[in-house]
C-alpha cells in the first residue's frame, strides 16, 4: 500500500503520457491517492490531456533515399533536451507538444 500519482495516455489519439518530461505540464494538477490497510482501493477521476501534434516519418539518406538509423533531438517547454534514436527503414511518429 501507499501513496501514488495517476496519469493518463492514450497514444492512439494523441494524448501523451504526462508522466513522461517531455509530455508533463507543470500547471497540471496530478490526481494522487493514499491505499492504506484500512482502506485498500479507491475511486479516482483521471482525465485525458490536452491532445499532442504528431510528427510522423523516416529518415533517409539525401543522396540514396535510403532509409537510415539517425538521432532525433526534441526540446522540451523547459528547455530539456530529449533524444530518441530512429532504426534504419521504420516509419516513425512522436507525439510533441504545443510550445
Amino acid at each position: 500500500m501507499g501513496a501514488y500519482k495517476l496519469y493518463s495516455r492514450k497514444d492512439a489519439d494523441a494524448y501523451p503520457d504526462r508522466s513522461d518530461i517531455f509530455y508533463a505540464d507543470s500547471k497540471a494538477e496530478v490526481p494522487k491517492v493514499d491505499l492504506t490497510e484500512d482502506h485498500p482501493s479507491a475511486t479516482v477521476r483521471v482525465t485525458l490531456g490536452e491532445k499532442a501534434g504528431v510528427l510522423g516519418g523516416r529518415v533517409i539518406d539525401a543522396d540514396t533515399g535510403a532509409a537510415v538509423k539517425a538521432k532525433l533531438v526534441f526540446m522540451t517547454k523547459m528547455e530539456m533536451i530529449i533524444p530518441f534514436w530512429s532504426r534504419a527503414s521504420t516509419v516513425h511518429s512522436y507525439l510533441l507538444e504545443r510550445m
